[in-house]
């Protein structure tokens, strides 16, 4: 398969924060990240906007948008 990403993703298998709206947050998991984006696991991908804030253990913060969403994970590209 051809790797068509302009930066490689590394691993973080991290905790992380969505948070969106007026104070909703959702718990997720960093499964890989790169400069550009990342690929998150959570329960439920429909209950999040198209666009978000992820909030990392370190307190770095990443205005997303969602790419892509199968199952149980989604695609961001960080904005």
């Amino acid at each position: 398969m051809i790797e068509r990403r302009k930066s490689p993703r590394a691993p973080a298998c991290e905790a992380a924060r969505i948070v969106f709206g007026h104070g909703n947050v959702l718990g997720s998991i960093i499964v890989d990240i790169s400069s550009r984006g990342a690929r998150l696991e959570l329960a439920n991908p429909n209950e999040i906007p198209a666009r978000f804030d992820l909030i990392r253990k370190s307190g770095d913060c990443y205005p997303c948008r969602v790419v892509w969403s199968k199952r149980d994970q989604v695609g961001v590209s960080f904005r």
